[in-house]
């Protein structure tokens, strides 16, 4: 029995309409799971290079300074240099007013002279005795013969004392070939004891200068290495090549830190902002530099203004991205990244792990390495995410 052509022509329509329609739902419901999926947004790292800027200002200050010291309050007979003089080794500098002492010396000499004179009775008391023979007498004149020594012993040692004494307090002499750089006190004045009258600074050991870095800009310096640094004196300035000497942790924090005293930034010109009064901070490095040899036409002095400027980049290789898209966990820092698998009626996006390691960073950029530049990293999503879970684009 044949079959109705028109019967089977509507079959074949019924059987395509039927096809279509399984691919549309199919399509559909995959359209409808992926709206469910959590939404991600991703970026890429950058080739770029990672650069810091570090700034820093201080004073100079010499390494070895002799500061005169009227140690004995005594007053001021002479000051025999004044500031900028260039001074040797044993040079007077102060000279200062012992006739107090002097007058001990007197009385002590004067006492010495009646000493000698009544020895010289004691003497003849012992020599007569010995001729008379008399043993009492002779006993009696010898032990006063030996008290007598024994007493004139003890004031010519006290002499000789207080004219060390006088020799050494009566002048301030340089320790050392250097430069007066100040004077803080004049003739016929009578400092207390203690108190500095001139200061000589050893030229030959140098200047050095602090500023104060947070942690993340002192790791871009190192001990030992040199830098270049500006000298400022009034309008004039000049470069010397200066070392670090320490770098060390705990300086104080204060908003001069990072203005007069030291700045860290990042090459967008990114500054720390902080607030309040100086307070000990232990997250923030001292860096001291010392400077041996200044520059040809410009004196080094104490108080007078250094600073760097170093532009710094990594020695590793890698790739730049913003700290905030690094994450970390008990196995190190990471980033999710998207990993793309084709299928038949469109791709699937999954979440992936990706371990890197942070070779350096600077203000809110890092670089690090474990990353390929066509990687796209999660920089935001609608939902917490976590290594496996599919998304949407």
């Amino acid at each position: 029995m044949e079959q109705n052509p028109k019967i089977s022509k509507l079959w074949r329509w019924l059987l395509i309409l039927f096809g279509i329609a399984m691919v549309l739902l199919t399509l559909l419901s995959g359209t409808l799971q992926n709206l469910m999926l959590p939404k991600a947004i991703t970026g890429k790292a950058s080739a770029d290079k990672l650069q810091t800027k570090i700034e820093g200002e201080g004073q100079l200050k010499a390494l070895e300074q002799y500061d005169a010291t009227n140690s004995n309050g005594l007053p001021i007979l002479d000051i025999r240099v004044k500031e900028g003089d260039a001074v040797s080794k044993s040079d007077i500098l102060v000279v200062y007013d012992t006739s107090e002492l002097e007058r001990g010396k007197m009385d002590i000499e004067a006492g010495i002279k009646l000493k000698k004179l009544n020895g010289d009775k004691l003497k003849s008391d012992y020599i007569a005795a010995k001729v008379e023979g008399d043993e009492q007498k002779i006993q009696e004149a010898k032990r006063g013969l030996e008290s007598y020594e024994i007493d004139l012993g003890i004031d010519q040692r006290k002499l000789q004392a207080l004219l060390q004494d006088i020799e050494k307090k009566r002048y301030s002499k340089a320790p050392y070939d250097g430069i007066i750089t100040e004077v803080k006190a004049s003739k016929n004045d009578a400092p207390s004891s203690g108190q500095s009258i001139l200061t000589l600074v050893k030229q030959a050991e140098g200047y050095q200068f602090t500023f104060s870095l947070t942690e993340e800009q002192a790791k871009w310096l190192e001990e030992k290495e040199t830098v270049e640094v500006e000298l400022v004196e009034g309008k004039k300035s000049a470069r010397v090549k200066g070392n670090i000497e320490s770098i060390a942790l705990g300086a104080e924090r204060t908003a001069s830190s990072f203005g007069a005293a030291g700045v860290g930034k990042n090459v967008a010109g990114e500054k720390e902002k902080p607030e309040g009064s100086a307070t000990p901070d232990s997250s923030m490095f001292q860096v001291t530099i010392t400077i041996t040899e200044g520059p040809k036409d410009m004196k080094l002095l104490p108080g007078m203004k250094a600073e760097i400027d170093i532009l710094r980049s990594p020695k590793g290789k890698g790739h730049v991205l913003p700290n905030e898209w690094i994450k970390q966990d008990k196995d190190g820092k990471y980033v999710l990244v998207v990993e793309e698998q084709l299928g038949a009626f469109g791709n699937d996006y999954t979440v992936k792990k990706v371990y890197v390691k942070v070779i350096a960073s600077s203000g809110e950029q890092s670089l690090v390495s474990g990353l390929t530049i066509k990687d796209e990293i999660i920089t935001e999503s609608s939902e917490p995410l976590q290594a496996g879970d599919r998304v949407r684009l």
